[in-house]
This record gives C-alpha cells, sequence and structure tokens, in this order.
C-alpha cells in the first residue's frame, strides 16, 4: 500500500493509503471524517457498523468511501 492524497470537494485527511484502488485511512483519520472519538470508531467498526480492513499486523484501516457514506447518513448533507 502506499500513501498518497484525495483532492475533492469534502474533507479527507492527508494520511491516505490505497490498495489497489480503495482509499483506506487509519483510526485517527476515520474519527475526524466521522466527527466522533477514535473510540467510537473502534467500537463501531467491532459491532460491525463500520467498513473495515485489517492488515496481517492487525492494524485496522478504513475505506474512505464507506467513512463518507455513513458520515452523509449520520449528519445528511451538513459540513458538505
Amino acid at each position: 500500500m502506499e500513501r498518497g492524497e484525495i483532492n475533492g470537494p469534502e474533507a479527507v485527511p492527508a494520511r491516505v493509503f490505497k490498495a489497489g484502488e480503495i482509499a483506506l485511512t487509519g483510526m485517527k483519520e476515520a474519527a475526524e471524517i466521522l466527527g466522533v472519538h477514535p473510540n467510537t470508531v473502534r467500537r463501531w467498526a467491532n459491532d460491525g457498523l463500520v467498513q473495515v480492513v485489517r492488515l496481517p499486523s492487525g492494524v485496522r484501516r478504513f475505506p474512505i468511501d464507506g467513512l463518507t457514506e455513513l458520515r452523509r447518513q449520520l449528519y445528511g448533507n451538513q459540513g458538505d
């Protein structure tokens, strides 16, 4: 996976990892996108409410598309 940046109308953190065509980000950045605490993201991931990719090391990575969709579901178009 390589690090990169995604530009667009939505606020996306600078730490973005790409796995093929899927843009992934870490726990802290996922929490920032969703506007919640990282512990909330961790709990939602454990409960299956947030899409998560587990690396062989056990580190969680979150698909940015899934996070932005969840943010829209939670907050509607507020903040866009």
